[in-house]
């Protein structure tokens, strides 16, 4: 399930911050985000892709 910080009822501490911008990097470099954010697959596939990708 996704959520957003005005959905979640979690204290702030339980909370984590993702950039879309360090993960393009991530991927662009051949870098797999760790798996709470990306799954493996779906990141092996992006990688995968090298030059023809737009991300």
């Amino acid at each position: 399930q996704i959520v957003t910080s005005r959905t979640c009822g979690h204290g702030k501490e339980y909370i984590e911050e993702i950039s879309g911008t360090k993960i393009r990097k991530m991927l662009s470099k051949g870098i797999r985000p760790d798996e709470k954010f990306m799954r493996k697959e779906v990141a092996d596939t992006i990688i995968e892709l090298e030059d023809k990708k737009f991300i």
